[in-house]
């Protein structure tokens, strides 16, 4: 099969002038991570991939084929020219405004990854990152498939250092503030690693927390995986509270969860979305961060599950070749003229 990716065109300009996002990602990149597990295991099952989206992504497989387009008016180009040429499109541009009405016409078939949502969808073929996912956008029918985690792009050890990790955007909807105090409360440093957008927030947890968080700022590469696999645990706290598109945030699918279970890290999470379905499996959900004592933090931490079950459970969740051909499934059903 033929297949299409086109990621989230995402510029960085601190990486210097017109330089975007790549796939995998220099730094940040949640959703640039799920584009590469998910090609990775579209390229091992033997199907070609062609990737719009991320100029300048390497070029890792024989059957992968990277476009020097990133603008959405070129990518729109690009497939309007090349209608009917490949088999399917699978569109990670998550909001389902980047694309004008024109691509609805184009007799492309198309699934859609839809992540936020802002705007009324005009797409069809969705498919949503988890059970919380689908019914945060509207559509409870619609189905879900988790993300996938190729662990060879992860490093597992069971050798954990006496750290807990916060690892994303830092801002109030996936609480870093709150990662800052269990830390606090479980007597352990928290390692901060990610980008700071929202200024305020940042200076004060800095300001409580300054005995307890180390910040290190955005990591990619090897430093990445060494925070993620060295890591006590990690924690995700996501708030329900206003996020990225104007809406109360409901964590749609987490990929640092599988990532983090690929290192055989334990997750500590909050019940926000989705973390209440895929959390317990790989480590343990906290109800009411509010009523959290000193006790019940040192309690939760003692009592951690073993980082080969952790591993072991993740895998069997989101391997990359299980989660490619449950895509692969919902591909086959839109070739035969299957929409949702």
């Amino acid at each position: 099969m033929n297949i299409v990716m086109i990621n989230i065109p995402f510029k960085a300009p601190w990486l210097g002038e017109n330089k975007w996002i790549t796939v995998p990602p220099q730094n940040y990149g949640g959703i640039q991570w799920i584009v590469k597990n998910l090609m990775d295991g579209m390229l091992e099952l033997g199907h070609s991939v062609t990737l719009l989206g991320a100029p300048g992504s390497p070029e890792t497989h024989p059957k992968l084929t990277v476009l020097p387009h990133g603008e959405i008016k070129d990518i729109e180009k690009w497939l309007e020219e090349n209608e009917g040429k490949y088999d399917i499109v699978h569109d990670h541009t998550c909001r389902g405004e980047e694309f004008n009405e024109n691509f609805n016409q184009f007799n492309w078939k198309v699934i859609n990854s839809h992540y936020l949502s802002s705007v009324p969808l005009r797409k069809k073929n969705i498919v949503a990152a988890s059970q919380a996912h689908a019914k945060d956008i509207g559509m409870p029918n619609v189905p879900f498939i988790r993300h996938p985690v190729n662990p060879n792009n992860y490093v597992f050890t069971e050798n954990k250092s006496n750290y807990l990790l916060f690892l994303g955007r830092v801002s109030d909807w996936k609480g870093a503030y709150e990662a800052a105090s269990f830390a606090e409360k479980a007597g352990l440093k928290l390692v901060i690693a990610g980008p700071v957008w929202e200024k305020e927030y940042f200076e004060a947890i800095m300001s409580r927390y300054k005995k307890t968080v180390r910040y290190v700022g955005e990591v990619g590469g090897e430093k990445r995986l060494e925070l993620l696999s060295r890591s006590k645990a990690i924690l995700v706290f996501s708030n329900s509270v206003t996020g990225p598109a104007g809406r109360t945030w409901v964590e749609p699918g987490s990929t640092v969860v599988s990532e983090a279970a690929a290192c055989g890290t334990p997750v500590i999470s909050s019940s926000n979305g989705c973390l209440s379905e895929i959390v317990p499996r790989v480590g343990k959900v906290i109800d009411d961060l509010e009523v959290v004592t000193q006790e019940a933090a040192r309690g939760i931490i003692k009592n951690l599950p073993l980082p080969s079950d952790v591993y072991r459970n993740g895998l069997e969740d989101w391997d990359y070749l299980k989660i490619s051909e449950q895509y692969l499934q919902l591909y086959e059903k839109v070739l035969h003229g299957h929409t949702w």
